[in-house]
């Protein structure tokens, strides 16, 4: 069974592409072979993508499955299959108390903004890297090789080592549990069905092992609810307001309708102006359903009826 890897193509569908690559860019050519997308099994040869063939039995299928890892310090790369279409994309990370770093990446898009259920929203203050989750006393905090483990056929198997460079100002402090957190990345392109989650766990000997979890959903539209436009200054003046528009949320607290496609909000949800989660929600006070919500930097931070109790 072939392994499932990112690949890019020169058009909007398999069928009419005429060349695989192993770049966004398009400059470097994937290797001679036979590669399997939308049902259709097509050979490469010379770097020319040959006549199509019908492969029912190589479609991938988006499982969703829940990873555990309990293991020791490391570098651990899990990738699934998401599917086809466009939309977004759920990531659920939790790490038991145990000291780890997340970040997520499809192509060229990465993410490493979580949303806890009891803490909120998670971040490294340096940009495109990882957000690690613990003290620092936990983590080695100099550069250092570990090694380097990727999720292949429901094992881990070691590929060399990586190198990780973690920083004091990188970590974290988690003085209470965080109770699991959502990540969310929006898939823009039918072709970059792969979602990989890079997990360090750079820990320093004495420490407990690093567990943790790593789930990634299959890509879909987000659910919505009503909300106002454009923001409110505040509480009072977003309970004065009318709820006209449909706000996009990752639930990371809220809860889905099992009828249709809404959600109620929760806090330190996600929250976006579109469907898939490229845009999201500028700060400020919204109206919805009787109550308000707060949002800052695209997560609800404070959310409550209208009127008191």
């Amino acid at each position: 069974m072939g392994l499932i890897s990112s690949y890019y193509i020169n058009s909007s569908s398999y069928a009419t592409a005429t060349a695989i690559f192993t770049n966004v860019a398009l400059t470097t050519l994937a290797p001679d072979g036979f590669y399997s997308m939308e049902g259709i099994v097509r050979e490469q040869s010379g770097g020319v993508l040959q006549q199509t063939e019908d492969c029912n039995e190589c479609n991938s299928t988006c499982s969703g499955d829940l990873v555990t890892v309990i293991g020791g310090e490391g570098t651990y790369t899990y990738s699934a299959y998401v599917g086809d279409d466009i939309g977004s994309v759920r990531i659920e990370v939790d790490t038991f108390n145990s000291a780890c770093g997340f970040e997520v990446v499809n192509g060229a898009s990465t993410t490493s903004v979580i949303s806890s259920k009891n803490l909120g929203r998670l971040a490294n203050p340096s940009s495109f890297r990882h957000t690690y989750i613990g003290t620092p006393s936990e983590f080695n905090l100099f550069s250092a090789s570990y090694a380097n483990y990727d999720y292949l056929g429901e094992e881990w198997v070691q590929d060399g080592n990586a190198t990780i460079n973690t920083a004091s100002n990188d970590n974290l402090t988690n003085a209470v549990y965080h109770g699991g957190g959502v990540m969310t990345l929006p898939k823009i392109s039918i072709t970059n069905n792969v979602f990989s989650v890079v997990v360090q766990a750079p820990v320093v000997a004495l420490q407990d092992a690093p567990s943790f979890t790593v789930k990634i959903d299959c890509v879909r539209d987000l659910p919505f609810f009503i909300g106002s436009f454009p923001t409110h200054a505040t509480s009072a003046d977003a309970c004065n307001g009318t709820s006209t528009v449909k706000i996009y949320a990752q639930p990371v607290n809220g809860i889905e309708s099992i009828t249709d496609d809404s959600v109620t909000p929760g806090l330190y949800d996600f929250v976006f102006a579109d469907k898939y989660g490229v845009s999201v929600k500028p700060d400020g006070f919204y109206t919805y359903a009787g109550g308000y919500i707060e949002v800052e930097d695209g997560v609800i931070i404070d959310i409550d009826e209208c009127g008191g109790a």
